[in-house]
């Protein structure tokens, strides 16, 4: 089997996320539109597949005007986590679920967060403002998003992701193939075109 590429579980937590008026859930006059954006963004990717993935009844935009700004697909999870590796984990294990503060964006005995992918991104502060509207919509502090840290478009994802406090890499999703009379560059697959749908 060959190795094409390494994804990152990356979580963004907000301790105070606000509602923001230019959220909105996706109308149908805007679902063609997305479906074009998001093909668009990711047209030089390996793996898209946004056409079966996408779902219009969980996805959610920034707009100013009639212009999209921002988008993402969400789906509620909730988790009973056993371990967490290394100091970070047991600061999250230990620690934050006995301070009365923290405790509310990490319960490892039932962690609930929002799970996101076939992100559209053309401005990075509509995206940042969009997390944060869609977690105060859910009542959550937590979400979560599979992305490939060697591509340009998940790249800019990842850095606004980054932002919240105790934002981290969660895990790794490797990525392998079996090929078969052919290579990896016969097909056009590098680690940094690689598409990853978390739905």
């Amino acid at each position: 089997d060959s190795h094409i590429a390494t994804f990152r579980a990356i979580s963004h937590i907000s301790l105070r996320p606000k509602l923001n008026k230019n959220v909105t859930k996706l109308d149908n006059e805007d679902q063609v539109k997305i479906l074009q954006f998001l093909n668009n963004q990711y047209n030089n990717h390996s793996f898209v597949d946004i056409d079966e993935s996408f779902d219009a009844e969980s996805y959610y935009v920034f707009k100013e005007g009639n212009e999209i700004k921002a988008g993402l697909q969400l789906k509620v999870l909730s988790w009973s986590i056993l371990n967490f590796p290394g100091s970070y984990g047991f600061f999250m294990m230990k620690i934050v679920p006995k301070l009365p503060f923290l405790k509310k964006i990490f319960n490892p005995k039932n962690h609930s967060f929002l799970k996101v992918g076939n992100i559209y991104i053309a401005d990075s502060k509509s995206f940042s403002k969009l997390l944060d509207s869609v977690l105060y919509s859910f009542n959550l502090k937590t979400s979560l998003a599979y992305l490939n840290p060697d591509s340009n478009v998940d790249g800019k994802i990842i850095e606004e992701m980054k932002k919240g406090v105790l934002s981290s890499v969660a895990s790794k999703v490797f990525m392998f193939c079996k090929l078969q009379n052919v290579s990896l560059n016969d097909i056009n697959v590098t680690s940094d075109n690689c598409f990853f749908s978390s739905f």
